[in-house]
């Protein structure tokens, strides 16, 4: 019972959002001695990294306590964060446990928290009833979850973007290596962290389904939909629709086949009939 009332205690530890520190400097937070099975995904390349990999303690914190004290916050958090968003191992596994039970339609409890952390023997390696009485307390306003889940979100795509950059300049080194092939990787792996992330919104099943019937009765009536940017080419607009909106629209083919060629009768055309500004940028690989 002593475990229950501490982790419902609303700590005012900090004022607000504004209080939580980019680095994780509190004495209490940052442990000299890391508990059992700490060396979760975010600290894989710490090691060889000359500074800290962008992490905030208390914000993960602050988010386990906000769903512990208000379950009903956890619909809205999850589009915002992943379980390996977390940086550290113990919250992880919490965050983990809690969407478990929140997809399982269980009711979201401490004490039942602590029943499937005992029965996967994960309850001494996160820090026990005291790591959880401090997440319980350390919870400025529930009300600020969706905040807290974008400092963690936020500060998982940094960690992300590190590991690729440090995977690019270690490829980069290679002197067997091949230029293109490297600039291929890299544009995929920084592509690949964007496209991880989603783009959070959420709309009505109703509303999905009216565009897709617009965007269907568009094209019966070989019409472009929504506002498709005419390339000039009557063909290819009528079997796509012209050029969406938020697409990413990739001409492949070999060299000296008319690729760039191609691209500018687009943008020309896009240009001199004022649908859209245009702007062109070449970088040869040569």
């Amino acid at each position: 019972m002593a475990l229950r009332t501490n982790a419902r205690a609303v700590g005012r530890f900090f004022s607000g959002p504004a209080d939580f520190g980019s680095e994780g400097t509190l004495a209490t937070i940052e442990r000299n001695q890391p508990r059992k099975g700490q060396a979760g995904p975010g600290k894989a390349q710490e090691s060889s990294l000359e500074r800290q990999l962008p992490r905030n303690l208390e914000a993960e914190r602050a988010v386990l306590g906000s769903i512990l004290l208000l379950p009903e916050v956890f619909d809205e958090v999850a589009l915002v964060i992943r379980g390996q968003d977390f940086y550290d191992d113990a919250n992880r596994i919490l965050y983990e446990h809690l969407l478990q039970m929140h997809d399982g339609g269980q009711q979201i409890d401490l004490m039942l928290l602590v029943e499937r952390l005992r029965t996967a023997d994960q309850y001494d390696s996160i820090g026990g009833a005291a790591y959880l009485a401090e997440v319980g307390q350390q919870v400025p306003t529930a009300a600020h979850a969706v905040y807290y889940a974008g400092i963690v979100a936020d500060k998982s795509v940094l960690r992300s973007l590190i590991h690729a950059g440090t995977d690019i300049l270690h490829d980069a080194y290679d002197p067997t290596a091949d230029t293109r092939d490297m600039l291929s990787k890299a544009e995929e792996k920084v592509f690949g962290i964007l496209e991880s992330r989603g783009s959070g919104e959420v709309k009505v099943i109703s509303e999905v389904l009216q565009e897709s019937l617009d965007r269907i009765d568009a094209r019966m009536d070989q019409q472009h939909a929504f506002g498709g940017l005419e390339t000039g080419f009557d063909d290819f607009d009528q079997m796509t629709g012209g050029l969406q909106n938020s697409e990413l629209i990739i001409l492949a083919a070999r060299p000296s086949m008319g690729k760039t060629a191609l691209a500018m009768n687009m943008a020309e055309h896009i240009a001199l009939a004022g649908q859209s500004p245009v702007l062109f940028v070449s970088l040869e690989m040569s």
